[in-house]
């Protein structure tokens, strides 16, 4: 099976990446202090038929950072840059959490650059549910450096209070990564998360796209709802026994309705 890693610069930092088999592009965009790692049940189970590819984002994994705040929009000029440099055209775009935030903005900023959208455990607008309006009353913005230097144990056992339910293996897994991501790093997405709305942005979405939602997601439900409304070629399928990491949760049922979109997304089969 063909497999490849490297670095590449995209603007302005080395950015690695890695492409496992080959045929249709099927590229994997991961949520915030992972790397490529967490799919690794993808690429076992997609690299036999397409060219999956996984990269870590700007200062995640073996991916540099830069000085300076981050935006949305870096993010997605950073997937742009990257697909440039690799010669793939139109792939299908997978994001999960942090990563589908990134892939609805590539998404709407480049329509004519990817073949499909999948977008995982994600959101569309912050402060859309209750529970999202008491994290942001109980860390405002203008706190939250004093917060995460100070108090980081007693904010990360916060943040994943709303991810009851979760397989303790992979929740584990999870908060461990984001108690030993960096701290400047994490406030610089954190800001640049904090008042994100892509409400004007996504009704831009003319790909057929998917919206995988754990089903033990109280927050997730909503936001997925509120993506189906704004983009019109859109699908939500609910993963069971999933909350917030549903690839790795429930990898089966996450693999299949990729499979099941990919072969017939919105009755249009994608190019393979």
């Amino acid at each position: 099976m063909k497999m490849e890693k490297n670095t590449i610069i995209t603007n302005g930092i080395a950015t690695y990446y890695e492409i496992h088999g080959s045929g249709q592009p099927l590229i994997l965009i991961h949520g915030i202090s992972l790397d490529h790692n967490m799919w690794q049940p993808q690429i076992s189970y997609f690299s036999n038929k397409y060219a999956v590819i996984t990269y870590d984002i700007r200062g995640h994994g073996q991916s540099e950072g830069c000085d300076g705040d981050y935006s949305l929009e870096m993010l997605a000029e950073d997937l742009n840059v990257l697909l440039g440099n690799l010669n793939i055209a139109e792939p299908i775009v997978c994001g999960l959490s942090m990563g589908g935030m990134i892939a609805q903005m590539f998404a709407a900023r480049y329509p004519d650059q990817l073949n499909a959208l999948i977008i995982a455990d994600s959101a569309v607008v912050r402060g859309l549910t209750a529970q999202e309006r008491l994290i942001t009353l109980l860390f405002p913005k203008s706190i939250a450096k004093f917060t995460i230097h100070t108090f980081k144990q007693q904010f990360v056992n916060l943040f994943f209070g709303l991810f009851r339910g979760m397989n303790p293996e992979i929740r584990a897994y999870f908060r461990n990564a984001v108690l030993k991501f960096k701290e400047e790093e994490l406030l610089k997405y954190l800001n640049c998360f904090y008042d994100f709305d892509l409400t004007a942005e996504i009704p831009k979405i003319s790909v057929p796209t998917l919206i995988i939602v754990g089903e033990k997601e109280k927050m997730g439900f909503p936001q997925a709802e509120k993506m189906h409304e704004l983009i019109k070629r859109s699908t939500i399928v609910k993963i069971p026994d999933a909350v917030h990491l549903s690839n790795l949760e429930n990898h089966e049922a996450f693999n299949r309705a990729i499979e099941n979109f990919i072969s017939n997304p919105g009755g249009r089969l994608i190019r393979q």
